[in-house]
Formats: structure tokens, C-alpha cells, sequence
């Protein structure tokens, strides 16, 4: 097994970090990732093994056919290039390199920004799209988050053992945190002012350290557990794009018809039972603090009401389901290319199915058992041609075409997921893009892309658990802010040794948050190993000649012989001498 990276050294001392993503970054490029975090927005690349990944600025489809007209040949030309091409639904210039190519992905970035500059597009912003699954930064951004959660744990034990008093600002400071970084509201003002992946870093390393200083090392180290589920899941989804990277794009035509820019969802998407009750427990713990404040006139005990509220088992539950299920679904072999659709999983009502997808006599199977599971998970079918297909299939409304389709269930307000085997930007469209790899063409434009039918039938049945996880993790949230908030008004409550400087009323806030995030682990592994339905053999052997039976088991009249023969035979079981044995 490779030693650890210097850097991975340095920001995980307790190994934490799963091997799956070890010996990543390093410290240049953390460095870099911070300093852009902070400084503005970057370019991203990727350069991974054999190929490398360039992001293009923002441009419509005519100025990015004009940009592969003058970029690719250029950079084919280079040392060791087998193949570049502008691949438009991940808005990026691939390149597929040799294992000795003297051509760097410096040289690559330079060749697309003199083409930039030549076609006068180098003054465009970057698009906001999501990581991709060759990415450094989503590593980057949980490195430097689980490494102050690793030392606010420290500071938490420490004083645990010194028996150390609180700082005299606890209460100021990790209120302050705190809110901010688990009330909705809130943390969007946040995110609005410095970015998403900014906020989630600083608002991450904050409360880390916060709840070190002022609270024991319990919030901490729960936030390290969710902060290695979410870096196993990269890790597996960097791990099946690279094995699969080459095959996704030696099945992709030179030009796919799928447009670069997805036209906007038509209003946003609803929100789901998490956000509702975050939005009514910053409602309720705001009334609360000012009533506190105006009857015990001490803001130490208001801010600690205020604090109760936070919905951290809420969001944690979801959380480690969907990191978990991630990372299930692509040690499978599925491609999630975009992580945070699944978040949407307990919200998606109505699903759009291609006919083709479910047509047809060897996927008869497969139609009832998707009809049976999306009936489980509450969620309408919809489908270009119903013919022939079970009761629960209905047709699309007027005829329409599936973009149409999409589209239009999302102006009622509904959050629609899309079945398809071919490349489409129905599938880009929909609030969830589910591809099945069994076409000769990569499913482009999906969100998550599917080795075989099963992988759907997964995907399904995880809309219906995600609910239940929703469920039990806001019923784990009320016991916690309410056991919080009794704590803070002076209840006596069993106590939680979390050492002489903690604060009471976050003990049952993370205890609760850790019972939600096993609860959302638990979930996560049930579903993806609950047995589905075996599909059948179409074959009718019985109308083969024996030559053609031959010919498709790939045998002869002889048999089998030479290392075909000897890689099926079973290998003898090894002997015990008597004496050993004895």
C-alpha cells in the first residue's frame, strides 16, 4: 500500500481519511485551492492518470463550436495526445494522453486560453457548475474541514483532561457559529456573499473550532464521522470514473446533440421535509430566544435556547444517507457524476421513463418491477409510448416530447426524475438524470449514469427510504432541540461528561445528530443490498442449432482447453498434516 502524502500527513495525523482518496493532493495544491477560495474564482483541472480535464468559460454553443475548431487540432498535435475533443455536457476540454507524453496539463491550459484569447472569449466568466468526478477540490474542501474538526475534537478532549474552564465568550461565539453555520437562512446570506464552497469551508472550520473551545469533543468528532462518509464517497467516485472514463468517451460520437448550456428550471425546486421544518425551528427558536430574553433578561440563557434549535440531526441524517448510498452505488459500478442530486431524493414525485428503456420482451421484468418500486416510493410514471406496459405507466400529457414533459411537470411543481439510455438533454433537464449504460452511446446529460437496469430499481427504491430517513431524522432533531432547550432553561437532565467547559444544551444536540447520522448509514446499506428482481435470459436456446449454442458460450465441440480450462477449474483444497491439525 503507498505511504501517505505530506499533506494528508499534516491535515489527518489520526488516519481518518480513507485510502480510497489518499496521496491526492498536496500541499501545492491546497495552497492553491485556498488562495483562490479566497481571491476569486479559478479555473479548474483535472489531470489524472491518462486523460486531463480543462474547464471552459461560459460560452454559448456556436462560440464553443468555434473554440473545438481551433483548440482541437492544436492540441492533438502535441507530444503523445491521442485524442481531444470539447466535450460539451461537462463544458471541458478532454484530452487522452500517453503514459511517457512530454505534454503537460500546463501546456493543454495554455493551448485553450490562446484560443480564448484569439476568438476573444478569455473576458467570460467560469459557469457555476457542479464538482466533477475528477475534481481535486471537493477533496480539498473535506480535508480542510475534517482537519478542524480533528483538532477542535483535540482542544474538546484537552480541556476535558486539564479540567479546564470555559473561555468567557463561549456562549457568544458558539451561538454565533452555530446558527450561522445550521440555519438556512442564514447560512445563504452567507453563502450569497462568498460562494457555496467557500462558505462551506470557513463556516465548517468555524464551528469545528468553536465547539472545541466552548463544548467537549463531541460535536466535533460527530462532524469528522459525516466529514470521512463524504470523502469515502469521493474517493469511490473517483475511483469507477477513472476505471470507466475511457469507455464512456470511446462510446461517445465526436459531436453529441445536447446543448452546453441546460435551459433554467422554470421555478425553483420545492423544498423538501428537511427544509420545511429547518425553516419552522429557526422560526420557533427565534420566538423562544426573545421570549427567554425578555423574561430572564440574561442573554447567556436566550443564546442557549436559540442554539437548541439548530437543525444539525436533520441535515446530518440526510447527509450520511446520501454520502453512503453514493458511495455504494459506485463501488457497483455507477458514475455519480453529480453528487448533490441525490439530496433531492426525498422530493422526487414523478419520474419520466423512455419507452425504450422498458420495452421490448427481455425488459418485461424489469417494467413491472420499476412500476412496483416507484409505486412503494410514491412517485408517478410517466412515458412517451405506455403500450403494452403495466397500468402504472402513464402517457405523457399532449403527446409531448420528454424535455417538454420535464418541463412541464416542473411548472406544477412537481421534482421530476428521467429513465433514459441514450443521450438527451431531457436527461440534463430533470431535477435527476438517471442513465442507463446498456446503449452503444453513453447516456450524456444524466446526473448519475447506471451500469444495467438494477442500478435503477436501487435508485427508485432510495426515493422511497429517503423519506423515511427525512422522517426520522427531523424526529430526532425535536428530541434533541427540545431536550437542549429544557437543559438550558435549568431542567435537570441526565448529564453527558463532556468535561467541566462544555455546555449542556449541545450535548443532546449531538447525541442526537450522531443517532441520525448511524440512522442514515443504516438506511443507506439496506437499501442497496435489499435483493431485486433477477432478469431473465432472453435466449431461446432451444430454437439454436448446437453450433450457434457453441458459438455463444464461446466454446467448441472440444470444450474448453488451454487457460480458459485451467481459470475454471476449482483449485484443489489445501492438506493438513494430522500432527498439524492435532
Amino acid at each position: 500500500m503507498p505511504p501517505r502524502s505530506p499533506a494528508l500527513r499534516l491535515l489527518d495525523p489520526f488516519g481518518v481519511v480513507p485510502r480510497s482518496v489518499d496521496n491526492l493532493p498536496g500541499p501545492g495544491q491546497i495552497a492553491d485551492y485556498v488562495r483562490h477560495m479566497v481571491g476569486g474564482r479559478r479555473r479548474r483541472v483535472a489531470a489524472e492518470r491518462d486523460h486531463v480535464h480543462v474547464e471552459l468559460r461560459d460560452l454559448r454553443d456556436d462560440e464553443l463550436t468555434r473554440l473545438a475548431e481551433l483548440v482541437e487540432p492544436r492540441i492533438e498535435s502535441m507530444h503523445g495526445v491521442r485524442w481531444a475533443t470539447v466535450h460539451l455536457p461537462t463544458h471541458r476540454v478532454v484530452v487522452a494522453i500517453d503514459e511517457h507524453t512530454t505534454t503537460t496539463a500546463a501546456d493543454i491550459v495554455e493551448a485553450v486560453v490562446d484560443a480564448e484569447v484569439e476568438l476573444e472569449l478569455d473576458g467570460r466568466e467560469f459557469p457555476d457548475h457542479p464538482d466533477h468526478p475528477a475534481d481535486l477540490d471537493p477533496v480539498i474542501r473535506d480535508l480542510l474541514t475534517l482537519s478542524a474538526d480533528a483538532v477542535g475534537a483535540t482542544i474538546g478532549l484537552t480541556t476535558q483532561i486539564l479540567r479546564a474552564g470555559p473561555p468567557p465568550f463561549q456562549l457568544d461565539l458558539s451561538a454565533l457559529v452555530s446558527v450561522t453555520e445550521g440555519t438556512g437562512p442564514v447560512r445563504g446570506a452567507v453563502e450569497r456573499r462568498i460562494g457555496e464552497p467557500a462558505a462551506d469551508v470557513v463556516l465548517g472550520v468555524a464551528n469545528a473550532l468553536a465547539q472545541g473551545l466552548t463544548s467537549g469533543p463531541l460535536g466535533p468528532m460527530v462532524d469528522l464521522a459525516q466529514r470521512s462518509l463524504d470523502l469515502r464517497m469521493l474517493g469511490a467516485r473517483r475511483t469507477v470514473w477513472h476505471r470507466d472514463e475511457d469507455d464512456l468517451f470511446a462510446r461517445s460520437p465526436d459531436r453529441l446533440d445536447l446543448p452546453a448550456r441546460v435551459p433554467r428550471r422554470p421555478r425553483p425546486v420545492p423544498d423538501g421535509p428537511i427544509e420545511d421544518y429547518a425553516d419552522r425551528a429557526w422560526l420557533v427558536s427565534l420566538g423562544a430566544f426573545g421570549v427567554v430574553l425578555a423574561t430572564s433578561r440574561r442573554l447567556e440563557r436566550a443564546a442557549s435556547v436559540l442554539q437548541a434549535g439548530v437543525p444539525k440531526s436533520a441535515r446530518l441524517g440526510r447527509s450520511a444517507y446520501v454520502a453512503e448510498l453514493g458511495r455504494l452505488l459506485a463501488e457497483s459500478g455507477t458514475i455519480v457524476l453529480e453528487a448533490d442530486r441525490l439530496v433531492l431524493l426525498d422530493r422526487i414525485d414523478t419520474m419520466v421513463v423512455a419507452a425504450e428503456v422498458v420495452r421490448g420482451p427481455d425488459r418485461a421484468g424489469f417494467a413491472r418491477a420499476l412500476a412496483h418500486t416507484a409505486r412503494r416510493a410514491g412517485a408517478r410514471l410517466l412515458c412517451d409510448d405506455p403500450a403494452d406496459l403495466p397500468d402504472d405507466y402513464l402517457e405523457t400529457p399532449g403527446g409531448r416530447s420528454l424535455l417538454d414533459t420535464v418541463r412541464h411537470e416542473q411548472r406544477k411543481g412537481s421534482v421530476v426524475a428521467v429513465v433514459h439510455d441514450r443521450p438527451t438533454p431531457a436527461l440534463a433537464a430533470a431535477d435527476l438524470g438517471i442513465g442507463v449504460r446498456t446503449h452503444e452511446v453513453a447516456p450524456w446529460g444524466a446526473h448519475v449514469m447506471v451500469p444495467d437496469e438494477t442500478g435503477v430499481l436501487v435508485l427508485v427504491d432510495a426515493i422511497a427510504t429517503a423519506s423515511s430517513v427525512a422522517r426520522e431524522s427531523i424526529g430526532l432533531a425535536m428530541i434533541g432541540s427540545v431536550a437542549g432547550g429544557l437543559t438550558s432553561l435549568g431542567t435537570t437532565l441526565p448529564r453527558i461528561p463532556l468535561g467541566p467547559g462544555s455546555i449542556p444544551v449541545l450535548a443532546p444536540v449531538n447525541v442526537a445528530a450522531a443517532f441520525a447520522l448511524g440512522n442514515g448509514v443504516r438506511h443507506a446499506r439496506e437499501v442497496h443490498g435489499r435483493p431485486r428482481p433477477v432478469r431473465r435470459d432472453p435466449t431461446a436456446w432451444h430454437a439454436l442449432t448446437p453450433p450457434e449454442v457453441l458459438d455463444r458460450l464461446g466454446s467448441s465441440e472440444k470444450g474448453r482447453g488451454g487457460d480458459a480450462a485451467v481459470a475454471r477449474r476449482t483449485p484443489p483444497t489445501p492438506t493438513v498434516p494430522l500432527a498439524v491439525r492435532v
